[in-house]
């Protein structure tokens, strides 16, 4: 028994599917997050100045000196604080409450996967942790909140991140956590539908080679390698149809008959059979007078 693949409308209709299941989940995980922020900041705002005080000293350039006296300042004034450090691009800590964690390791990883605010299936950059560290044994708690307050860059253009944990109630911990797991299944979803999309546009260009009697195999590989790219080279590389005027069906550029009914599918020379065009008064391979 013959197996029925699926054709290219088929697959064209899942493609479109995919895509509007794709922008549905990175919608929903943008609205999320923003919701999450909005939700962290409306805990303490005081506490975004105290931050912003000491941001301003990285971008500065000043001495890990200073920072770590301002950072004492910073936690002195806010009793909310349980944890406030001050890491570079290694997570290495070059500040912190408890002077001891200075040169230690912050067990965390910050992974870039996103251009623009959009995010990509892949990872292309990401903190890498030497093996060797002394890793910081992080205190964990249903009462604590962790947060990664800013970004900041020196002069040189070094990043330093300030992050910490604050007290806040279990029951706010409980809803951030929820909210987090709803922003990461979303998440796991757009990444399925890019993959999904990725291979289906690679189906798509391999069947209607197939179809065109091209070299599918080699469309299809390079749409796999390539996305989008290699699609639009196939879309203006690839051999035309004639629809036959009689039965619909398609039919090869280089046919002059169709393969199903036997209708004329093309405008032929009578003289040489050359294919014409209907405004030419002369064939354009003998000159044959189409007049006559």
């Amino acid at each position: 028994m013959k197996m029925k693949f699926l054709s290219n409308r088929q697959i064209g209709i899942a493609i479109i599917i995919v895509l509007i299941l794709g922008l549905i989940s990175v919608a929903g995980a943008k609205v999320g997050n923003i919701k999450l922020l909005s939700s962290i900041e409306s805990v303490n705002p005081q506490l975004n100045s105290s931050i912003a005080a000491l941001g301003k000293l990285i971008e500065k350039g000043e001495n890990s000196a200073l920072l770590q006296q301002q950072l004492e300042m910073v936690v002195s004034n806010n009793d909310e604080f349980a944890e406030l450090m001050v890491i570079d691009k290694d997570a290495t800590i070059i500040a912190a409450q408890d002077s001891k964690a200075i040169g230690q390791t912050y067990p965390i990883v910050f992974i870039t996967n996103a251009v623009k605010g959009v995010p990509l299936p892949f990872i292309y950059q990401r903190t890498v942790i030497p093996v060797s560290a002394e890793k910081y044994k992080v205190t964990v708690s249903p009462d604590l909140m962790f947060k990664v307050f800013g970004e900041y860059k020196d002069p040189d253009s070094k990043s330093y991140h300030i992050i910490g944990t604050y007290h806040v109630s279990p029951d706010f911990t409980a809803r951030q956590d929820r909210i987090t797991q709803f922003i990461t299944v979303l998440l796991q979803v757009y990444h399925i539908c890019f993959i999904l999309f990725w291979l289906l546009l690679s189906l798509w260009v391999y069947r209607d080679a197939q179809r065109r009697s091209t070299n599918a195999a080699a469309w299809g590989i390079l749409t796999l390698l390539t996305s989008i790219i290699g699609w639009v080279v196939y879309l203006i590389a690839r051999p035309m149809f004639n629809v036959c005027p009689a039965c619909g069906q398609e039919q090869s550029n280089d046919l002059k008959f169709c393969t199903a009914c036997g209708v004329s599918v093309k405008i032929c020379c009578p003289e040489c059979g050359g294919g014409l065009k209907e405004e030419w008064g002369y064939c354009g391979v003998c000159g044959h007078n189409l007049s006559d």
